[in-house]
Order: C-alpha cells, then sequence, then structure tokens
C-alpha cells in the first residue's frame, strides 16, 4: 500500500515538473508580451537577435555619464521593443522637446498633402502658393525660381544666418512674411544651406493647401493614424505652427515615427504615406556636410562610417536629428529603429551615433 502511494505520488511530481518545463520552454518560445493601452509588443533581446549583454554595458556607459545627460534610449527590431531605458529622471510618459526631428515629421506632412493631391509635387513653383502676399520684398528671377524641393532640401539661396535669422524671424509678427521677404543670394537648387526658416515655409505650404495648421493637419492624418494621442506642438504668431523645431512627443511615439518609415510608409496594413515619398524624402539628394547627406528634411549618413554615400542600402542609416542629441535612427537592412532623447548642449555632439554603431549595432548577431 505504502509503495503504490509512494509510486503514485512520484508520478504526480514528475507530471508537474513536466507541466512546469513545458511552460517554460513555452514562454521561451513567445517571449512577446504588449504594453497596455499603448499596443508596442515587447520582446526579449535575445529573441530578435540583439546581445543583451552588450547592451548592458551600453546602459553602464550611459549611467556612468560616459554619453552626456541621456534621457531615454529605445530599440525597436523587426517591429518589437526589444529595449527601453529612462534616465536622470525622465520616464515612458514624459514629452520630451524634439526640436530639429521636428523638421523630418513636417517631411511627412508634405508628402501625405502630396499624396491627397492638395500639392501636385514638389516641383512646383513657391511664391504661388502664397498669393495672400502680394508684394513681397527682394522680388527678382531668382526667388520666383524657388521650388517646394529647394525649400525642402534647403536649397531655396536664402540669405541666411541659422544663429542670427532664426532670432531675428522668432521676433517678427509674421513668420512667413519675414521669410518671402529675404533676398535670395544663391541660385535656387544650386547649394545647401542649412535654414530652419524653410522649414517654417513648409507649416505655410500645409495650411494654405489644406486649410488646416500643421499641428491639425498631423493629428488627423498621421499621428491620429500612429495612435499617438499625446502631442504639444508650439505655435508662431497667427497660429502658425512651428515646423522648425516645436514638436514635443513621448520616446515611444518617436519610435513609431520611425517604424513607420521603416515599413515604407505602411503601419497595421494602412498606408500613411507613400512608399515613393519615404524614398525620396531619405535619399540623399545633397552633400550637406562629408559623411552627411540630405533629402527632404531626413538625413542619411554611411553604417559602416563613410564619408562618402551609401554604395548600397545595406549601407544606411536614415535619421531625424535635433538640437542636444534627440535623434530618430532608421537601419532598414538591419531592420531596426533607435530613438533617443537628451540635453546635451556642450560638444561633442552626436553622441548617440557613436554608440549606436559602436554597441547598438555590433549587438546585432
Amino acid at each position: 500500500m505504502m509503495n503504490s502511494l509512494n509510486k503514485t505520488s512520484t508520478r504526480l511530481i514528475l507530471a508537474l515538473l513536466l507541466f512546469l518545463l513545458i511552460a517554460v520552454v513555452s514562454c521561451e518560445d513567445n517571449p512577446v508580451s504588449v504594453i497596455p493601452n499603448d499596443g508596442w509588443q515587447v520582446s526579449r533581446p535575445e529573441a530578435q537577435g540583439l546581445d543583451s549583454t552588450v547592451l548592458a554595458t551600453l546602459t553602464g556607459r550611459i549611467n556612468d555619464g560616459d554619453y552626456g545627460e541621456m534621457h531615454s534610449l529605445l530599440i525597436v527590431r523587426h517591429g518589437y521593443l526589444v529595449y527601453e531605458r529612462y534616465f536622470n529622471g525622465y520616464n515612458s510618459e514624459t514629452l520630451h522637446p524634439l526640436y530639429s526631428v521636428t523638421k523630418s515629421v513636417t517631411s511627412i506632412l508634405i508628402g501625405i498633402i502630396i499624396d491627397q493631391r492638395k500639392l501636385t509635387g514638389v516641383d512646383v513653383p513657391l511664391l504661388p502658393l502664397f498669393p495672400e502676399y502680394l508684394e513681397l520684398q527682394n522680388l527678382d528671377s531668382n526667388k520666383q525660381a524657388i521650388s517646394v524641393e529647394d525649400v525642402l532640401t534647403m536649397r531655396a539661396g536664402f540669405q541666411w544666418s541659422e544663429s542670427f535669422s532664426v532670432s531675428q524671424m522668432a521676433r517678427s509678427s509674421d513668420w512667413l512674411k519675414y521669410m518671402l521677404n529675404l533676398p535670395v543670394t544663391d541660385v535656387p537648387g544650386t547649394r545647401f544651406h542649412y535654414n530652419s526658416g524653410c522649414s517654417i515655409l513648409l507649416a505655410g505650404i500645409i495650411r494654405n493647401t489644406s486649410h488646416l495648421e500643421a499641428n491639425q493637419f498631423a493629428d488627423r492624418y498621421l499621428f491620429g493614424q500612429l495612435g499617438i494621442t499625446r502631442t504639444r506642438w508650439d505655435n508662431g504668431p497667427g497660429g502658425l505652427t512651428n515646423t522648425a523645431g516645436g514638436l514635443f512627443l513621448r520616446p515611444r511615439d518617436m519610435a513609431r515615427i520611425g517604424l513607420l518609415y521603416l515599413q515604407e510608409g505602411n503601419w497595421q496594413g494602412k498606408r500613411i504615406v507613400s512608399s515613393s515619398w519615404v524614398d525620396e524624402s531619405t535619399s540623399w539628394l545633397v552633400d550637406a556636410s562629408p559623411g552627411n547627406g540630405y533629402g527632404y528634411q531626413w538625413w542619411t549618413i554611411s553604417l559602416e562610417g563613410s564619408v562618402e554615400p551609401p554604395e548600397t542600402n545595406e549601407d544606411e542609416i536614415w535619421y531625424a536629428s535635433g538640437a542636444s542629441d534627440q535623434f530618430i535612427f532608421v537601419i532598414p537592412y538591419l531592420d531596426l529603429v533607435v530613438t533617443t532623447t537628451a540635453n546635451n548642449t556642450e560638444p561633442p555632439f552626436d553622441r548617440p551615433i557613436a554608440f549606436l554603431r559602436q554597441y547598438i549595432v555590433e549587438a546585432i548577431r
């Protein structure tokens, strides 16, 4: 009798151990969870081909201050959020200033405007899009020749000094009028000159073609479609959206923007912006500086660190960049999106580019 009970107990214990083993294996095979009320699917780094020990080393260096004052770092691979860390008191709900990352988001809005046939294309002349400004200063053949593409690629030719002219424009009562009145000192389309005023002109194009302010248009046709519900977008005089640097987003929502571009403009089976716009806006259209190409308000660099334009898609990093180390990186070949927020106001700048190559890319097995 006792032997029979012992045998029964042994069988029950073995069955329980087998059940637990199966459960553990099942969890290993299906390592995905979903963030409640946010929609992000979360996975372990190893399940998506990243080495968590390499990422842990990077986390330690960030905590030690080796990369300045970082606020967040998120990594998305194969559509899964595999790494999410916050630093220096910041958290997932913080609306963070994006500064010039705003420009890249605005580029998406222009793509949607063209998809909706509210604007026929980037070769359209600029001035006819602003019929409210009939009498412009410094009007000449060069100014009349500026196209929307020249504005997008910052080759409009306006007389401009970024550090001085931005503050002058900000103090003016009409940002669009300020820009359109400027002298044109370069032949449009011939020279890259970084100009936040060009990005402000995009707000006017969105306003005049859609009859919505850029922030309203974004809420309806971009943010709302991606499930982005919390934003802040600062305005200038007359309610004009600050499309040069006034957008605030949560880091997870920055990652949504990156994932939209990684997926060639598709989101959960729905077309948000055309794939042709994604391709054009991230193309190396202009030599902006050694090692940096510029498209339609998006930057491109080589994955391998070459100063030459990437020869293949396997060597491309597309990125949106804002002051103090705000970044959205998209690496199509690696099916990877990385976002950072920070407050690095002193050199060296672009520190996330360094650790992206040194640690995150190297973590991919």
